[in-house]
């Protein structure tokens, strides 16, 4: 009989910033249930042993050999529980609730096997991130183990599967920059080649390479491995050969796509969609990269009217057959097991997630619903291509537009403009009105509160971009003749952008003009009144301290000449005339060291 009803082992590494996160949110299961927790010490610093020695039952050291397995099976065997559960030291839970209730309520006799999900942020800031299904606990047996020096898995898997409400944060995809992301990529990279050239048939490595080289600079590397794996499973008809093809599928489409060949990602799609032993998930991830290929093809510009016509007529039929195997799988009935395997696989995942949003953002457009509010997931998966955000956006009546930016206008929320204003640059591939429209508005809403505390120069830059901004939206709107004359048909914000713009360009002397140009401003958009009025200020101090230091330039320019006059004058012995002239120099520059000079010198003479 088992000691324990739980045994729970992670690999500690030394990250100093996770390690106690990830122990503390262990600590309710340790209190409430029969549990241990065994460290498994695969690179920590000397000092850290006596700390985490406090947080475990058992201590492990394990010298690392570049293969996960091994240092998970050093923690396993020393596993005394009825069930296991394994994590790392970068992942801790946010709420361990359904795991406690899982085994106090005896459920988990129900079951063998049981997953909850791991939240893989993307952004340091945790602003975006993927979740997923992640096999980490199982009831014990005999010949239960670790495979996979990388992605390591526990086997063998076996009877009924829990889906437990539970995820751990895990920040271990969230590289700081591009330098870190391929060095980590390469790490897996190697270990995963070295398991293939072991193990040729095992369609595992094939789906973590994949995963792996799923980046547009690695994209020849994704298709050859894509290409390898479809060759694994040509011959092969069985529930997990049939999901993993879909993947390999997907993987060939997508180097298709970031090696820029549509033509190729074409024939590929006709190729795949022909294959009887497609799930339907796998049908609609192809014909939803069949349209994209085929919008890939359409941008380039060269087609024939004959094939804008066969491609418009294609992409009807691929967006049918899309929605269509999407029905048929949301229908298809599939047992706990056949679904965590499904959701698990990669590359397909992801164009289910995006037909889902997709869906949710068509009902808010439908609705009128607020769509420039919209959940950072939506943004996340438009500016990744996968979801057609920018196009579902552009294709909104303007009206609609207008009456989103009116909603935002309602927040009076500067970081709020700021947000979408940053995502709508990230998303943006094309000039648009709606654009620049959002963009005049946004510095329409701050420009009339930001005087406050900012200087000449910062108060300036805000003007430039508030004058720039809507100059910009109104040649969607007005022609040039608007802009004669009082410029009565053109909107207040606007006519104050010309006068702002007007009073900048004036030269840097040219203050009464300038000064004449901001008061037209004001008058134009009475709303700008406090910031021109700032504004109006410090271009008066700013002429003071002009005028100031060109008077200080003249009088040091004047000193030097006379400095230069009464050194000629003491060389000719006129030591009389010339201390009167520094007398004179020395009451207009008292400070000056060497007037203090000269006249020391020059009385010294005299007497």
């Amino acid at each position: 009989m088992a000691d324990k009803l739980l045994s729970i082992s992670l690999l500690v590494s030394g990250r100093e910033d996770t390690t106690e996160k990830c122990l503390r949110s262990l600590k309710r299961i340790r209190d409430e249930l029969n549990t241990e927790i065994i460290l498994v010490d695969t690179g920590c610093p000397d000092t850290w042993q006596k700390p985490l020695e406090s947080y475990a039952d058992k201590f492990v050291p394990f010298t690392w050999c570049n293969d996960f397995a091994k240092a998970r099976n050093a923690g396993l065997a020393l596993a005394t529980g009825e069930w296991f559960l394994f994590l790392d030291d970068d992942e801790w839970f946010e709420d361990v609730t359904p795991i406690i209730a899982f085994f106090q309520t005896g459920e988990y006799k129900e079951y063998q096997q049981a997953v909850y999900k791991a939240r893989n942020y993307l952004q340091s800031d945790g602003s975006s991130y993927v979740d997923e299904w992640v096999a980490r606990m199982m009831k014990l047996e005999a010949d239960t183990h670790f495979e996979g020096s990388v992605h390591e898995s526990l086997v063998p898997a076996r009877g009924r599967c829990k889906k437990i409400d539970a995820f751990v944060h895990h920040y271990g995809y969230a590289f700081a920059n591009e330098e870190e992301r391929c060095k980590h990529r390469e790490r897996n990279v190697q270990i995963l080649k070295n398991l293939i050239e072991t193990e040729p048939n095992n369609m595992k490595w094939y789906l973590q390479i994949l995963q792996e080289y799923a980046d547009p600079t690695v994209a020849t590397e994704l298709r050859t491995y894509a290409l390898s794996a479809i060759e694994l499973v040509k011959n092969v008809d069985e529930p997990f050969a049939n999901q993993c093809r879909g993947a390999f599928y997907v993987a060939a489409l997508l180097a298709d796509l970031w090696l820029d060949q549509p033509d190729q990602a074409l024939n590929d799609c006709a190729v795949f969609t022909q294959d009887g032993r497609n799930t339907y998930e796998t049908n609609y991830s192809l014909y939803y990269y069949w349209i994209k290929a085929m919008m890939q093809k359409k941008k380039t510009g060269d087609l024939t009217s004959d094939e804008e016509n066969e491609l418009q007529e294609k992409l009807a039929e691929c967006g049918n057959a899309f929605v269509e195997n999407c029905k048929l799988h949301d229908e298809q009935e599939k047992n706990e097991q056949e679904q965590i395997i499904e959701e698990s696989i990669p590359f397909v995942k992801d164009v289910k997630k995006a037909d889902e949003l997709m869906q949710d953002l068509q009902m808010k457009l439908k609705n009128n619903g607020e769509f420039l509010l919209m959940e950072d997931e939506y943004w996340t998966y438009g500016k990744a291509h996968i979801l057609p955000l920018e196009q579902m956006l552009l294709e909104l009546p303007f009206s609609q537009w207008m009456a989103q930016v009116m909603v935002l206008e309602s927040y009076h929320s500067e970081e709020l403009w700021d947000k979408i204003r940053m995502h709508l640059i990230e998303l943006q591939t094309q000039e648009n009105i709606r654009y620049d429209y959002f963009h005049a508005k946004a510095v329409n809403a701050v420009i009339t509160t930001c005087a406050a505390g900012k200087s000449y120069e910062e108060l300036k830059q805000y003007l430039w971009e508030y004058a720039t901004c809507n100059l910009k939206y109104v040649q969607w709107v007005y022609t040039d003749e608007a802009f004669t004359g009082e410029m009565e048909m053109v909107e207040e914000s606007c006519r104050g952008a010309v006068w702002i713009q007007r009073a900048l360009e004036c030269a840097e002397t040219d203050w009464n003009s300038r000064l004449e140009n901001l008061k037209q401003a004001a008058i134009a958009w009475p709303a700008l009144g406090n910031t021109v009025k700032a504004f109006a200020q410090l271009v008066g101090q700013q002429q003071d301290n002009i005028g100031k230091q060109k008077a200080e330039n003249e009088l040091e320019k004047m000193a030097s000449e006379v400095k230069q006059q009464v050194l000629t004058l003491t060389e000719n012995g006129m030591y009389k005339q010339a201390l009167e002239i520094v007398k004179q120099l020395r009451r207009m520059l008292p400070d000056d060291e060497d007037f203090i000079y000269l006249e020391s010198e020059l009385e010294k003479q005299l007497n």
